[in-house]
């Protein structure tokens, strides 16, 4: 089984419940800027399994903002291995999308919002090729 080379490693625990999925599974992230995520993403890359990141916010501008230098620093080292590794990258709103296409133009993230109306030009699930 591969190991966890980041600053935050996985527990042992962890690593080996990853290892022991059996069949096919997605594992579901929740968040951004999470150091654990670097370490779990790598790992799920090695096993094959994938997973999608529901950052609730994490990157948009006005989040950015915040410790936004670090925060620069930590996507270039770390965080655009989880993204760009990320089987999807589901956004809730709009801002979170412009947000990460400045940051990071290759990505592409799916907007879904929380179960509420919205402009269906504006929602990008499920990926179609015109939503592409």
């Amino acid at each position: 089984m591969p190991t966890s080379t980041s600053n935050a490693p996985l527990s042992r625990k962890l690593l080996a419940a990853l290892a022991a999925v059996a069949g096919p599974a997605v594992v579901h992230l929740h968040g951004g800027f999470v150091p654990a995520y670097y370490s779990a993403a790598r790992q799920m890359k090695a096993l094959g399994l994938p997973y999608v990141l529901t950052p609730h916010g994490s990157y948009s501008t006005q989040a950015m903002r915040k410790n936004g230098l670090v925060k620069r620093v930590y996507l270039n080292v770390c965080e655009q291995f989880v993204l760009q590794n990320a089987a999807q990258v589901h956004c809730l709103g709009q801002s979170e999308v412009v947000g990460l296409q400045r940051r990071l133009p290759g990505l592409s993230p799916c907007l879904l919002p929380y179960g509420y109306e919205v402009n269906p030009t504006e929602t990008t699930w499920p990926r179609t090729a015109s939503a592409e």
